[in-house]
């Protein structure tokens, strides 16, 4: 079904809200109507109550959320819709009120113009829902200054997320109405980290703080303006050294950045160096440098509280001790407390092992000591660390405890010290920090499993962790440090169910004053092997002592980040953002599903649109989809089309009509030396439409072809050598390769008796598939009733295909290598094979036509000048390039052109390209069989791959790519963050623009 492009799971591009904002008065409302389907189900009937202007049906689809069907102007009454598809799945009606300015009758018009959207408060009633959950908790002195702030992949300031989407990259939302969040910016930067800050402020421009990696040892800062014309990157600036971990105090930004030294002296090894660095931010101004500290050793790990900030790194060659340097934030600067680092007994693992309070530095390691096998052992530490910053930092007090478990979630709440470790069940240590030269155990509890995090409310811990397998919540009563216990353990799923909470806390929201926790939990289901994604609603009552399970909230892919906004949870996945209400915790409501990034596994030019399509999987993982974008804004959708089960192995966009080839059957399975494939064939779809009033897409004719089994399409082209018949190639799944070492070389080319032999230290199939592949005709002339012709075989079983194929004037060429004669079927002996061609004639109708196999000598890797009458075949080999020449049925060898062995190399027409050290080396084919060289073509880098493209050459060496003119020899290079790039999936755009599609990060647009 295709999607109207005012869906609501679309994201909307800021141009179109803008433009909506214009037409429609600030002051129109929306609101939910009441809709009842007809007992056949076939028609909706919906109450308009006065003053509604339009009336939206709309339905929810799992791929795109909620998605506009109809609209109607309407008055008060009853209105009826027809429902297409049968009226299955859910439908919602929403009303739009007119403008409040216009005449509403009994009141003046200025009575209409206030807010008109209203949210449920906090229940006054004595046995509310909310009532009695917060008992005991303290919260930070109003008096106290802020701690430092850390980055996450996401902030919410009043209704707008601020979202780093590792695959996209900034995304800002607006979830002021949660049941039609829009995007309202964006800025591409898909791969490059995930620490965002958003820097004080207010009103319609705000300022994000991004830091990034860069492939040059060394950290970005990006500050990133965010307005009504979208999102920018106003200032850069690059610190020397890895980013290890930050902090921010108001507009005081404190990175850790670690980099490695060269020996000072011949022999010497290398040593690292920590940075601690502090910076100035104001708005899009550029940053600031202020005072910065240098401490030895790496791996940096930031501890902060109010007006003091530790760093913890693990020092040069001692990998089982820490060093820890503590500053006063009381102003700027970076003063230290500790007149020099503090070694700890073991290594702190992470931010909540440090504390720093009246005086004194506590710190919690673990030290692993050997006599016959390692033992770990749990050490607190305290030391004198004054705040003026004395010259010595005596250690106080030390206590060791838990011998031979492994130390895990620590917390630290005032005078006192909650420990975890684990070894068979989980003991949680309450320490008194009381007497800082005498730190005792004042209680311990046991309890199976253990705990990687937890989170004090009042005189409780919240912990999250694992227990037989599965995530665990638990809910511990600390009121009387002598005896901590128990109160609820909640696991939250059966075993394989996992949660990032579980490993990163940011993930875990826990809100006191709601009495609510958030997890995003996976779960999974052993019977059918599936996993559900979803945020549990987690209710706690710290007066009670109670814990329960609630409703959860569905993700159909893994929910990273959760945030009540009063009677909301809004939740983030890398691909979609979720809104519920939770106003019944046991049955909460989807409100609504933004996409926020897609895989992009084709792209397609259409002029002023570009088609972006997610192939989909033969594991019900992910959805054929195409989505429609402009040209120039590729994460603006417009329209979401469903293109059925299965994988898309093929599309092409012709004379405005859109071709897709579809592949629909269960998958096959590999086993080494054999294929495993299903009982049932596989069914290739092929999907005509006509794409010629773009974004709308109408699908206008079908043709199913049953495959065979152990067959798919792998090249993902469609061939074209007639006008209305285009064809695909049919061959056997991915194999098993081995290499081989001993196997001997040839140089003829003539026939079957002077085989070439296959190159030493090749690498081959360790089996030949026992099917031959196959060749499909179809035929579009009349695209609503496409048709095809019964599959040709290409060859016999033990007939390659190598992945050369090309076609035109009538012929398709296909490069193959055979492991058995086609004469008589057997194998050839010593592991030999033969390289060649199949050449097939596809006339106006009628099934491939196959002409007798064509010899090489080596493997071909390009076939071009394809015409009616012949063609030049490109062959490597161990002696190099060899070009043969076929009338369409012999191949005469022309030229042999020496050339390392294993450089990437591509050819069109008469010109050979051969990846170079830094560059590309070219080759033209002249009239007397000889290769005149050319200009060797810059590229900055050796090439992994090359493509002929038009009248391009592209070279990549995996995320480097370069474009070159084939005779200018001048290019242009790009470096991306993602990895890998496909060359075969390059695609050009009318205008010369390159367009590359990045799979789970989406698409590029060149600019050449």
């Amino acid at each position: 079904m295709s999607a109207n492009p005012a869906r609501r799971a679309v994201l909307i591009p800021l141009a179109a809200l803008m433009s909506f904002l214009l037409v429609v008065p600030a002051t129109a409302a929306r609101k939910l109507l009441k809709l009842e389907l007809s007992d056949s189900g076939r028609t909706a009937k919906v109450e308009v109550p006065r003053g509604v202007e339009t009336v939206t049906l709309q339905q929810f689809q799992k791929t795109g959320g909620w998605t506009r069907v109809a609209e109607k102007t309407a008055e008060a009454g009853v209105i009826r819709f027809r429902l297409p598809g049968g009226g299955e799945g859910k439908w919602r009606a929403i009303g739009r009120f007119a403008s409040a300015s216009g005449d509403r009758g009994k009141f003046p018009a200025a009575f209409y113009q206030g807010d008109h959207r209203f949210s449920a408060g906090r229940s006054t009633w004595a046995g509310g829902p909310w009532a009695g959950r917060i008992a005991g908790f303290e919260s930070e002195s109003p008096d106290s200054p802020a701690p430092p702030e850390e980055a996450d992949i996401w902030k919410i300031d009043g209704g707008t997320v601020y979202f780093f989407n590792q695959l996209r990259g900034l995304q800002v939302v607006d979830v002021r109405d949660p049941a039609d969040p829009r995007l309202v910016a964006s800025l591409r930067m898909p791969a490059m980290g995930e620490d965002l800050f958003l820097l004080p402020g207010s009103g319609a421009t705000r300022h994000v703080v991004l830091l990034t990696r860069t492939s040059k040892d060394s950290t970005m800062i990006s500050i990133v303006r965010v307005d009504s014309s979208g999102a920018a990157v106003v200032r850069r600036e690059r610190v020397k050294g890895s980013l290890g971990d930050s902090r921010m105090v108001g507009n005081r930004l404190i990175l850790a950045t670690s980099e490695w030294r060269e020996p000072e002296e011949k022999n010497g090894g290398w040593t690292t160096l920590t940075r601690v660095s502090e910076w100035f931010l104001n708005g899009g101004a550029a940053p600031v440098a202020g005072a910065h500290r240098e401490i030895e050793g790496s791996e940096a790990t930031i501890s902060a509280g109010s007006g003091w900030l530790a760093v913890s790194v693990v020092p040069d060659g001692r990998w089982n001790r820490s060093e820890v340097s503590v500053f006063s934030l009381d102003s700027p600067g970076l003063r230290n407390l500790t007149a020099a680092p503090v070694r700890t007994a073991g290594s702190i693992q992470d931010t909540f092992k440090i504390q720093w309070r009246d005086d004194v530095l506590t710190t919690i390691s673990e030290r692993s000591t050997r006599t016959n096998r390692w033992r770990p052992e749990t050490v607190l530490e305290t030391f004198h660390v004054p705040a003026t910053g004395a010259a010595a930092n005596p250690r106080l007090g030390k206590l060791s405890l838990a011998k031979g478990e492994s130390l895990y979630a620590t917390r630290f709440a005032g005078h006192l010290a909650y420990i975890v470790t684990f070894l068979q069940t989980d003991p949680l240590w309450v320490v008194d920090l009381s007497d800082p030269s005498k730190p005792a155990v004042a209680g311990h509890i046991e309890v199976p499993g253990w705990s990687t995090h937890l989170e004090p409310v009042g005189d409780s811990l919240f912990s999250i962790g694992w227990d037989n397998g599965t995530v665990v919540a638990s809910l511990f009563d600390v009121s009387d440090p002598a005896a901590p216990a128990l109160r609820k353990r909640l696991k939250l799923g059966p075993s394989g169910t996992f949660s990032e909470a579980a490993w990163d806390r940011k993930a875990l929201r826990v809100l006191p004053d709601d009495g609510l926790a958030l997890v995003p939990v996976g779960v999974f289901d052993a019977k059918n092997g599936t996993t559900r994604s979803e945020v549990r609603l987690l209710d706690f009552n710290t007066a009670a002592g109670t814990l329960a399970m609630r409703g959860a909230i569905d993700h159909d892919f893994d929910p990273r980040r959760a945030e009540l906004l009063k009677n909301s949870v809004v939740s983030v996945s890398q691909r979609v953002m979720v809104t519920a209400d939770v106003g019944d915790l046991d049955r909460p409501e989807i409100l609504s599903e933004v996409s926020l990034a897609w895989p992009v596994d084709r792209v397609l030019d259409a002029g002023p649109w570009m088609l972006q399509i997610e192939a989909g999987t033969a594991w019900s993982v992910g959805r054929a989809t195409l989505r429609v974008s402009p040209a120039e804004a590729t994460e603006e959708i417009h329209a979401e089309h469903d293109l059925g089960s299965g994988q898309v192995k093929a599309a092409d966009l012709r004379d405005g009509m859109l071709y897709v080839l579809r592949e629909a059957g269960p998958p096959t399975l590999l086993a080494k030396r054999s294929v495993v494939t299903g009982r049932t064939k596989n069914r290739l779809v092929l999907d005509v439409y006509d794409a010629s009033a773009l974004p709308a897409l109408e699908r206008v004719g079908r043709r199913v072809v049953h495959g065979v089994p152990g067959l798919t399409v792998n090249n993902g082209r469609l061939l074209w050598p007639q006008a209305n018949r285009p064809v695909a190639l049919l061959e056997a799944e991915p194999r098993v390769w081995v290499l081989y070492e001993s196997m001997r070389s040839a140089e003829p080319v003539a026939s079957v008796a002077d085989l070439g032999r296959v190159a030493r230290r090749s690498i081959v199939p360790d089996w030949a598939p026992r099917r031959a592949a196959r060749l499909v005709a179809f035929d579009v002339s009349d695209p609503r009733n496409p048709t095809a012709d019964e599959p040709a075989r290409v060859g016999i079983g033990g007939t390659v295909p190598n992945g050369t194929i090309e076609a035109a004037d009538g012929l398709v060429v296909i490069g193959t290598e055979s492991y058995r004669r086609e004469t008589n079927g057997k194998s050839y002996p010593d592991g030999r094979s033969m390289q060649g061609v199949h050449v097939f004639e596809i006339g106006a109708s009628g099934a491939p036509a196959p002409r007798p196999m064509i010899d090489l000598p080596d493997p071909a890797f390009a076939i071009t000048e394809l015409e009616e009458d012949g063609f030049l075949v490109f062959t490597a080999g161990a002696k190099g390039v060899k070009v043969c020449a076929s009338d369409g049925y012999d191949a005469f060898k022309v030229a042999l052109l020496e050339v390392e062995e294993g450089r990437a190399m591509a050819a069109s027409e008469r010109r050979l390209f051969v990846a170079a050290k830094d560059g590309i080396e070219q080759f033209r084919l002249e009239d007397d069989g000889s290769f005149t060289p050319g200009e060797t073509i810059a590229s900055g880098f050796r090439p992994w791959s090359l493509r002929c493209v038009g009248r391009l050459v592209l070279a990549s060496n995996g995320n480097k790519l370069f474009a070159a003119g084939r005779k200018k020899g001048e290019g242009t290079k790009w470096k991306f963050p993602t990895w890998w790039l496909d060359l075969r999936s390059v695609e050009t755009a009318a205008d010369g623009d390159l367009l590359v599609p990045f799979g789970e990060y989406g698409v590029e647009r060149l600019d050449r």
